[in-house]
């Protein structure tokens, strides 16, 4: 597992994000640049105040540490192509650690994982090399306004799934099912829709496999060490 810990002091008018204690850099590609958890904490931030406009301002209030020869302070040559899952993993523990510090903004956890899947191989009527990239979408934690948003984008990407009609036109296969998959996200205050919608691939002469991200997605964990967080994975709607 690749722990992300997080403990965040907020002292008048300024807030501190601490990273001490996450992981060492990890020898696959679950590493990310210092500049890109920075990124990652003002995602978390945005979504927890969307009305305030992005300027110069904005984040001079935040000040983040994030240790060296960590997964979320990598330098060369650590390997970086699968940063997009520890980089959900910031944007949750933000979530998880100020969670307390204000309830009625702070979300439920997302779906977890962008989770691409790639498929390849030569077409059987064109002989064209084909690859195709299809980016999983999913559910969002509750609030305590609403319920979560469902089949939405990594919160860390804006890749979206590609259309079934045009995925059956471009490559040999077919879905046999694209569909949510109910209550997979557990119960609360509101309903904290976590679904996934799942689909099958159609037999034929194409190969799929899952990349980098993903085979490593179930061996990352996100801790929460904020005194007045709790685990990021909780629902925190109730």
């Amino acid at each position: 597992s690749l722990p992300v810990k997080l403990k965040v002091t907020i002292s008048s008018d300024q807030m501190h994000f601490d990273f001490t204690g996450s992981a060492p850099t990890a020898l696959g590609p679950m590493n990310m640049s210092r500049n890109t958890t920075v990124s990652s904490c003002f995602v978390a931030i945005k979504h927890l105040f969307p009305d305030v406009p992005v300027n110069g301002g904005t984040f001079r209030p935040i000040t983040i540490e994030a240790p060296p020869r960590t997964v979320l302070s990598a330098e060369y040559p650590a390997p970086c192509g699968g940063y997009l899952e520890p980089m959900g993993r910031v944007i949750d523990v933000v979530f998880g650690s100020l969670s307390k510090a204000m309830p009625e903004r702070a979300p439920a956890s997302f779906f977890g994982t962008i989770g691409v899947v790639a498929i390849s191989g030569t077409h059987p009527k064109r002989r064209n090399y084909f690859v195709g990239v299809f980016p999983y979408p999913g559910g969002y934690g509750a609030t305590r306004a609403s319920d979560g948003l469902v089949n939405g984008t990594p919160p860390q990407s804006m890749a979206n799934f590609m259309s079934l009609e045009m995925s059956e036109h471009r490559f040999p296969l077919r879905f046999d099912y694209y569909r949510l998959r109910e209550d997979s996200g557990g119960a609360g205050w509101h309903r904290q829709v976590r679904s996934r919608r799942a689909q099958t691939w159609g037999r034929g002469r194409t190969k799929h496999c899952r990349g980098p991200s993903c085979r490593a997605a179930g061996r990352t964990r996100a801790r929460d060490s904020s005194q007045s967080g709790r685990a990021a994975s909780a629902c925190r709607g109730r």
